[in-house]
């Protein structure tokens, strides 16, 4: 997944199960995206967070299910607009 996620453009959109965000990029090695986010696990405490606002939130957040969320995308749609540029 990190080799794909390397390959794609800013913008793209990230699916999974229940849950889309917009890509950001990469910055030391962690995975940015943008998301409307009503809790998550922050890795580094474990500890359950509820902003319930939009986010920039990095891909190795956990999941209720214990995934974490580079784990658990299903489909990356790269919209046109930005293939084409």
């Amino acid at each position: 997944r990190k080799k794909i996620l390397d390959t794609i453009p800013i913008g793209s959109i990230l699916y999974m199960y229940q849950h889309a965000s917009i890509f950001l990029g990469k910055l030391n090695e962690s995975y940015y995206v943008i998301n409307s986010l009503a809790a998550y696990y922050d890795p580094e405490t474990n500890i359950l967070r509820k902003p319930e606002e939009v986010t920039i939130s990095k891909l190795d957040n956990l999941r209720k299910n214990g995934n974490t969320w580079l784990d658990s995308l299903e489909v990356i749609v790269i919209p046109w607009e930005i293939q084409n540029k």
